[in-house]
């Protein structure tokens, strides 16, 4: 909630009128069955894999998630993100491009991002590399 009180502030302190935005808080699931008509969706969901053994479970409600916002959208800017550590990023990359293939849209990965300089990962610890995001244009 608070999040979502500080981007309509932003809005506001940017001159965007509220007829041009919609926030959203509610079952990502549940409003990616509509249509939106915006040209932008920023995914966010929770850690989808908190232990080992729901990797896998994880990988595909990421996927889902995506492929449903991909779908939803139709063109224009997807964030994503993923703070499930148990979730690789080579993972996280898989389950996008995996979702743009079930919907049949084309991604362009136009970022990909991850932890700040000041937020140092193990090498042999890549479950702490747990935060991941990617811009992407869908068309």
């Amino acid at each position: 909630k608070e999040a979502l009180e500080l981007a309509k502030e932003n809005f506001k302190l940017n001159g965007i009128p509220s007829h041009k935005h919609r926030e959203v808080l509610a079952k990502a699931e549940d409003v990616m069955r509509e249509r939106w008509n915006g040209d932008m969706i920023i995914l966010d969901p929770p850690n989808l894999a908190l232990k080992r053994k729901d990797k896998e479970q994880g990988i595909k409600k990421f996927t889902s998630l995506n492929a449903n916002a991909i779908h939803s959208l139709g063109q224009g800017l997807l964030f994503t993100f993923s703070c499930s550590g148990n979730i690789h990023t080579e993972d996280f990359k898989r389950a996008i491009f995996h979702s743009g293939q079930k919907v049949g849209k084309e991604l362009i990965l136009l970022e990909l991002t991850g932890h700040p300089f000041d937020h140092p990962v193990r090498v042999y610890s890549p479950e702490l590399e747990y935060l991941k995001g990617a811009l992407l244009y869908v068309r």
